[in-house]
């Protein structure tokens, strides 16, 4: 009787749809979670029912914590930029993530006042960006315009070492020397593109592999906890422990594949996007 009646269970259990069972053990997971960052470990849990914006924000505000916002400020006006201008501010800002907004206008505002120095201009010069008059007193206009041009043209000779670096040319290059410095940049900047695409793409190939065995432990678990007899809700379940174990197995798995199947997504835009810039470039 006890076996004819275990067999009945695993047939009503597999009769249940699998939407229904996958929605019925995210909800069970997700009230197991006490906290948004629980919450945002199974972004496959999550995606069924809700939007994934809140973990997105969560792992932004993260990484907004770990910035230190007068070197923040500091080194946005080094590159002649306004604070409304950076990506990374304005992510912060919008995640409402705690941020220092005093130490960012502080290390701005020294950042600028280097900035409109002759060494200052120099510097801006020798990167090869371009400089911003509107940030300094009209009247050290002409010794800084003067610095950054001797700057700049240090540049300007050395295209081979500014391709072979990664750094992107930002046409500043006055025409004269634009002629010198695109061929040697040009083929330096080709060779280290598509050394990057090797990288990338091996990176690829080890994500994949990465991937497939992840895909391999689901499946495995998945079957492994289906096997187990089916009990009725209210009522003593001696398997719970097993459950529970294949089910942390089967989250930590997802949230792996989760986890490299973004990265990969992005590895393939880095990829196209290199491929694009070599075509172009030669």
């Amino acid at each position: 009787m006890n076996n004819e009646s275990s067999k009945m269970n695993l047939i009503a259990k597999s009769s249940i749809s699998p939407f229904l069972r996958k929605i019925s053990q995210n909800f069970q997971i997700l009230f197991i979670s006490k906290n948004s960052k629980t919450l945002c470990r199974h972004p496959f849990l999550l995606a069924s029912l809700f939007s994934l914006t809140s973990c997105s924000s969560f792992f932004i505000r993260q990484q907004c914590d770990k910035i230190n916002w007068y070197q923040q400020g500091y080194d946005i006006a080094l590159r002649g930029e306004r604070l409304s201008s950076d990506d990374m501010v304005n992510k912060c800002r919008k995640a409402e993530a705690d941020m220092s907004e005093s130490q960012l206008d502080l290390g701005f505002k020294e950042g600028m006042s280097r900035y409109c120095q002759p060494d200052g201009a120099f510097k801006t010069g020798r990167n090869g960006d371009s400089f911003n008059i509107d940030f300094c007193d009209s009247g050290s206009l002409p010794r800084l315009t003067q610095k950054y041009q001797e700057g700049l043209k240090q540049y300007c000779q050395n295209g081979e070492e500014i391709g072979s670096s990664g750094r992107v040319y930002k046409n500043t290059c006055p025409a004269e020397l634009e002629k010198i410095f695109l061929p040697p940049y040009k083929k330096a900047r080709v060779k280290y593109l598509k050394a990057l695409v090797d990288s990338k793409s091996a990176q690829l190939q080890m994500n994949e592999r990465s991937l497939a065995s992840e895909r391999e432990v689901t499946k495995r678990n998945e079957y492994r906890k289906a096997l187990l007899p089916y009990v009725e809700s209210g009522k003593p379940d001696q398997y719970q422990n097993e459950r529970s174990y294949y089910e942390n197995i089967i989250s930590s798995s997802r949230s792996t594949i989760y986890r490299l199947e973004n990265e990969n997504r992005n590895l393939l835009t880095e990829i196209g996007n290199f491929k694009t810039e070599i075509n172009a470039l030669q």
